[in-house]
């Protein structure tokens, strides 16, 4: 069977700001006509904080934890709340709107969440059966989950987000493999003691399962491969084009976030 081409971005860790610009550019760029759709696999050089586009940092984020433990903030394009990234497997899709995956908000998350249930799966874990919708108001993504969103055990160990246009979609989450559950809590404003109570309860990476112990290339090989067979794609080994990485040079300021003094979202 003849696969669709994909392109595939294996990138080193870097600073969150790059990273979300880089995903930002590959989406913009995706918008013309004869674009292809990417996985992106990527790190992060240090601890970071990223919040969803219209989160509220001045009421969900404590700068003093940050700037006092050397955690970096950043916007993300897209939306949901925030996230603690630093042990884990990054990965962003953009989808154009010619191509056939390209589809409706939950259709996305569905076809993307296929392939990220066969990945988990195939190193062994008991991936659970969708749920109904468990959204609570928490400035914390990985406290709450949604029906298309990934967790083993009764622990949510995916957390994703979207921007999308007319002509493109990106998708991006993490696929946590240790958290440091103390730290993610204390970068975090908490209104209401109970919700904070409640997120300790549930969260964890995937490595603090019994009898789990993940490698990130371990962690990337089977993502990879669980798309060449969920979703057909036949990849092409590819880096950033200059016109992607001089846009996202353009773009990176846009996502920078000063936790003491800055609360509203730039325009990205």
């Amino acid at each position: 069977m003849m696969k669709d081409k994909w392109r595939l971005l294996l990138d080193a860790p870097a600073d969150g700001a790059w990273n979300m610009a880089v995903d930002a550019a590959l989406c913009a760029m995706a918008e013309s006509d004869d674009a292809t759709p990417v996985l992106r696999l990527y790190g992060w050089s240090r601890p970071t904080l990223s919040v969803g586009y219209a989160q509220n940092v001045e009421t969900d984020v404590d700068p003093e934890y940050l700037h006092s433990h050397n955690i970096d903030l950043v916007r993300r394009p897209t939306g949901g709340r925030a996230v603690l990234h630093w042990d884990e497997i990054t990965y962003s899709v953009v989808i154009p709107a010619s191509d056939r995956h390209y589809g409706s908000l939950r259709v996305m998350y569905e076809t993307v969440a296929r392939a990220l249930k066969t990945a988990l799966r195939d190193m062994g874990l008991a991936v659970d059966e969708d749920s109904v919708k468990e959204y609570a108001k928490n400035p914390c993504c990985f406290a709450t989950r949604t029906r298309h969103e990934i967790s083993v055990m009764g622990r949510k160990v995916v957390g994703s987000a979207q921007r999308r246009s007319k002509k493109a979609a990106l998708q991006h989450g993490s696929v946590i493999l240790t958290m440091d559950t103390c730290a993610y809590l204390s970068c975090l404003r908490f209104t209401d003691p109970r919700r904070r109570e409640e997120a300790a309860l549930g969260l964890g990476g995937i490595n603090s399962l019994p009898y789990i112990k993940i490698k990130a290339d371990e962690g990337r090989n089977a993502i990879i491969r669980a798309f060449e067979r969920v979703l057909e794609a036949g990849f092409m080994d590819s880096l950033l084009t200059p016109e992607e990485e001089e846009l996202a040079k353009e773009m990176t300021e846009n996502f920078m976030v000063s936790a003491m003094n800055e609360n509203q979202p730039h325009n990205v």
